[in-house]
């Protein structure tokens, strides 16, 4: 059935229902004057409820108020003429809802092209795939809005520059371009939690950091250079947290407690109970894709004390482009590899100016904080040439008054430069039991080598290579 027969049928039951509404107040005075019941008719095509009624009209203001931000003031108002309340209420209901129905009391003829256009969304594979991210996450549901808003936005106008075209192909390409922006944005979101180590995948997380990742996630997508780090780096992370996840029950490692996640040889019974019981099946799916499912937590049974972490990335002028993209993308994975241990990390940018550096507590304290520091560094970017920060690392060091123990170096850098203060460097790191790694890239491995104990020469941080080193240096610094 096309989504034109569905508004004819739509039509008739308006004309059905105005004659029962006729009839039932020609007849209200049969008994006692009471007035039969009047049919009501719904604004929403889709059976809705205060909550997505609420949402609307504030997410509505939030979406504006962003889109002015990226835009203009008039073209936000355009956008608000065209999109109605409750058009907004029936896109979030879909997007939300694990199973939304069609409301009987809707009438089509109120807004032909709303009704096509939301019949069209639930017939659409590419919304179908879509609803994989938005089912019951607020989060997502809010990003995926404004795509569909602005498609809706264009289908009106198509509709009036070219009615004698296909109704319902017209809406079907609307809907298709929508679900694709929609599926791009909720991917991203996906990605920047990974890269960050919050959100799903990090179990249940405060109203703070998840209003932190969302004010986060709105910055990264106006920003190509910050998304295509967070992208890279999303993949970076499951690589190195494949790595260290591999030595998991090995070597005498113990059970120490419990912790939300995803990983079922070590999830409990109580968990894996929803299995086999088909009234928790489906809980079971929403805890397994939110990383929500309780685990057990294991740790070598003697674990010697862990200090700091600090990564150092050369921003000199020929790591400009992709070469920069790579090195940021590499230094979060491992940024999140060492807070996953609970150590103080810290990251420096150097070139042959005075170099910069920040400094993140915690993780488990100061995630929420650690985001905008975290922000600058992987947008940072100085140019000029190159001067190892050996001087600056050892002040640093001092400077985060982490707590003593097994500190690790992380250097990324493709050029050469003035090697006298190796000797300096070289007797700090003993006196603070510092191991250094180092990726060399286009194979400039001379220097480095020098004050690195281990270091991988490659042409560029995507190859293979680098790949597989980066997992055996997140194995080395997760033993420390």
């Amino acid at each position: 059935m096309t989504s034109t027969e569905r508004l004819i049928m739509s039509d008739e039951l308006e004309t059905l229902l105005e004659a029962q509404v006729t009839e039932s107040d020609t007849e209200s005075d049969n008994f006692g004057g009471a007035s039969a019941p009047k049919v009501v008719s719904s604004p929403c095509y889709l059976i809705t409820d205060k909550y997505h009624r609420d949402r609307a009209e504030t997410s509505r203001d939030e979406i504006l108020k962003d889109f002015k931000y990226f835009k203009s003031k008039e073209r936000a108002d355009k956008l608000a003429s065209r999109v109605s309340e409750s058009t907004l209420t029936d896109l979030r209901t879909a997007m939300f809802e694990p199973y939304p129905e069609i409301d009987p009391m809707y009438l089509g003829t109120k807004s032909a092209e709303h009704a096509i256009f939301m019949a069209e969304l639930q017939d659409s594979s590419a919304f179908r795939e879509l609803r994989d991210y938005t089912v019951l996450d607020e989060d997502a549901t809010q990003n995926s809005c404004l795509p569909f808003m602005l498609q809706y936005e264009r289908y009106i106008q198509a509709r009036e520059q070219y009615p004698e075209e296909d109704p319902d192909l017209q809406a079907a390409s609307a809907v298709y371009q929508g679900s694709k922006e929609a599926g791009k944005n909720a991917c991203d979101k996906n990605e920047l939690e990974d890269a960050f180590g919050c959100g799903k995948g990090a179990g249940p997380s405060s109203s703070a950091e998840r209003e932190a990742i969302q004010e986060l996630f709105k910055k990264v997508r106006g920003n190509d250079t910050l998304l295509k780090i967070i992208r890279k780096a999303g993949r970076l992370k499951r690589i190195l947290g494949g790595a260290v996840a591999s030595r998991s029950f090995s070597r005498g490692e113990e059970v120490t407690g419990f912790e939300y996640g995803r990983d079922l040889p070590r999830v409990l019974p109580s968990g894996l109970a929803g299995l086999v019981v088909p009234e928790l099946e489906l809980d079971f799916y929403r805890r397994f894709a939110e990383g929500s499912l309780l685990c057990l937590e294991a740790s070598p049974p003697s674990t010697p004390a862990r200090g700091p972490f600090i990564i150092a990335v050369d921003e000199s002028g020929s790591m400009a482009g992709d070469m920069n993209i790579q090195a940021k993308a590499l230094a979060l994975a491992f940024l999140w590899v060492a807070g996953k241990q609970n150590r103080w990390c810290a990251a420096v940018s150097f070139s042959d100016g005075p170099p910069k550096s920040w400094v993140f507590p915690t993780r488990v304290k100061n995630k929420t904080q650690n985001l905008s520091s975290t922000i600058e560094f992987l947008t940072s970017f100085m140019g000029r040439g190159t001067q190892f920060p050996f001087t600056q690392l050892s002040a640093l060091y001092k400077e985060m008054e982490a707590p003593p123990g097994k500190t690790d170096i992380i250097f990324i850098t493709d050029g050469q430069a003035d090697l006298s203060g190796v000797p300096v460097f070289n007797e700090w790191r003993t006196s603070v039991k510092a191991k250094c790694y180092g990726f060399a890239i286009r194979e400039q491995k001379g220097a480095i080598s020098s004050f690195c104990d281990g270091v991988v020469s490659v042409k560029s941080l995507e190859d293979t290579d680098a790949e597989s080193a980066a997992g055996d240096f997140a194995i080395q610094i997760s033993r420390n």
